[in-house]
This record gives structure tokens, C-alpha cells and sequence, in this order.
């Protein structure tokens, strides 16, 4: 994922891709869990959609992370075209 520091010291993550346990997805939400914890005021923005959406959901909801980490749904080439330009590089995680 792409990482930002805003202004206001929070750190913004941007992910791009399909919500797929291949993709990794699940990792992000749980580093963004952690870094919570340590006091990082950290907001992570997921576009994409597929099967893991339940479960991501999920998993945000239980670590109190619904205001931290958001699933944005599928966006089309020019909104994910502003959201990489937004963030300079973006890289999708995989495992």
C-alpha cells in the first residue's frame, strides 16, 4: 500500500485492489490494529470489492477500527486513477 503523512501527523494508507485473501488485505487492517495501539493516528482506505468484504468487515468492526479503516467499494479507472494521484505511488499487498 501507499503510505502518507498528512499535515496533521496522520498517517493515511491507500489500498487498490480486489478483496481477496490473496491479496492480503487482511494483514492491512490488522497493522493498522497495531498501530492504533501504539498511538498512531492512522486512516486506511480500501477500494475494491470481492469475496472478502464480509469478512474484512468483520474484522474492522471487532478491532474498533470502523473510523480507521474504510472499504470504499469498486471505483471506476478515473476514480482510482485520482486516488493514485492523490497518493503518488500505490502498491497492492499479496501474499
Amino acid at each position: 500500500p501507499t503510505v502518507e503523512r498528512v499535515d496533521d501527523g496522520q498517517l493515511e494508507i491507500l489500498c487498490i485492489g480486489t478483496l481477496h485473501e490473496v491479496k492480503g488485505q487482511r494483514y492491512l487492517v490488522e497493522a493498522c490494529r497495531l498501530l492504533r495501539d501504539e498511538g498512531i493516528d492512522v486512516v486506511c482506505k480500501l477500494i475494491g470489492e470481492g469475496p472478502d468484504r464480509k469478512a474484512l468487515t468483520g474484522q474492522i468492526s471487532a478491532a474498533g477500527l470502523e473510523n480507521r479503516v474504510m472499504l470504499l467499494g469498486r471505483r471506476d479507472r478515473d476514480g482510482k486513477g485520482e486516488a493514485r494521484g492523490a497518493y503518488g505511488e500505490c502498491a497492492v499487498p499479496g501474499v
